[in-house]
């Protein structure tokens, strides 16, 4: 063959196999020329408590902002995609008792991304109630008062709890967090009310709210108060009133006594004594509580009264902590 004729053979057999070449079928998935491609990424992470990376959050709902791809976060907060397209910018993130979150991605084509996230847990509270208080006093007029508590917490910290109020119709009063109790309290008394009176109360429910460093709050259920106790306990010995001083020589021996209340209700005494070393300052030396309500009397059993004056007061408690005070009843020691 000669060379002339060798030449066209290969020229024809490079064309052909250019045209082979051309019509080759694009299989790679990465490929944007080929009809299997999908621009399409990996991505996982994990939630948890915001300062807190030791806590996870488990089933909260993790989506893209159109809601086409979703999953659930696992026990251990993990969540996954195993397939997302890289068009996807923004996932969002809920569950109850946190603040929604809307964090901001950025894909590329066969990249996998590892997405940590601390989610901001709501303020809550896990108890409100409330317990009125009947004091009665010799002059100008019986009193009353209202004593708030509310147990908030907080997963991401105590810390993070910003401040607690109260809500009363469109009335807002703050609370202070007690050390003693560990909790938000609140005394009001009954002119802080309409009418200046504490039956504004009645029947209306009442809210706590916690609100946290972020601006976030929650909010307690409705809670009522649940009884105002108008019966006045009755001591009627020792007592002087007011004149005429009730005298006992007996250092021990001494036995309280007072008129049966009529109640409709359960309710338990307690006798408060003071020490009255001068006008106007007591100093409280013995108590006893939870004396059964068919009781008329109770002996003291405090160490030996030195003489001097005192005063005691009788007060009827119920279960829900309201409470009706006697007027203070004073007596001599000699």
């Amino acid at each position: 063959m000669n060379s002339s004729l060798r030449s066209q053979i290969v020229a024809v057999f490079a064309a052909a196999l250019v045209g082979c070449v051309g019509d080759v079928a694009h299989e790679n998935p990465l490929d944007p020329a080929s009809p299997h491609y999908s621009p399409v990424t990996t991505l996982d992470g994990r939630l948890t408590v915001r300062d807190h990376p030791d806590i996870p959050v488990a089933g909260a709902l993790v989506s893209d902002s159109s809601g086409s791809y979703a999953c659930l976060s696992t026990s251990d907060g993990a969540f996954g995609f195993p397939s997302l397209p890289v068009s996807v910018s923004r996932l969002l993130i809920s569950k109850e008792g946190f603040e929604p979150e809307s964090v901001s991605v950025a894909l590329s084509v066969g990249e996998h991304r590892t997405l940590p996230i601390a989610l901001n847990a709501l303020p809550s509270i896990e108890a409100a109630s409330v317990a009125v208080s009947r004091i009665a006093v010799w002059f100008p007029s019986t009193t009353y008062l209202a004593k708030f508590s509310a147990e908030a917490s907080d997963l991401n910290g105590v810390t993070d709890i910003d401040s607690v109020w109260l809500l009363v119709d469109s009335l807002r009063f703050s609370m202070t967090y007690s050390i003693t109790s560990k909790n938000f309290e609140l005394t009001l008394r009954d002119e802080t009310f309409p009418g200046n009176s504490i039956q504004y109360l009645v029947g209306k429910p009442l809210f706590t709210i916690a609100r946290d460093a972020s601006g976030s709050t929650g909010t307690s259920e409705p809670f009522y108060v649940s009884r105002i106790i108008e019966e006045e306990p009755r001591p009627l010995y020792p007592i002087s009133v007011p004149v005429q001083d009730t005298v006992t020589f007996a250092q021990t021996g001494l036995t309280f006594r007072w008129n049966e209340p009529i109640a409709g209700f359960p309710f338990n005494f307690i006798i408060v004594l003071a020490r009255v070393d001068n006008p106007g300052v007591k100093t409280v030396i013995w108590t006893s509580a939870n004396i059964p309500f068919y009781e008329t009397s109770a002996d003291y059993n405090g160490a030996a009264l030195s003489p001097s004056s005192y005063s005691w007061t009788l007060t009827m408690i119920d279960e829900f902590g309201n409470s009706s005070i006697s007027k203070e009843y004073e007596f001599v020691v000699r």
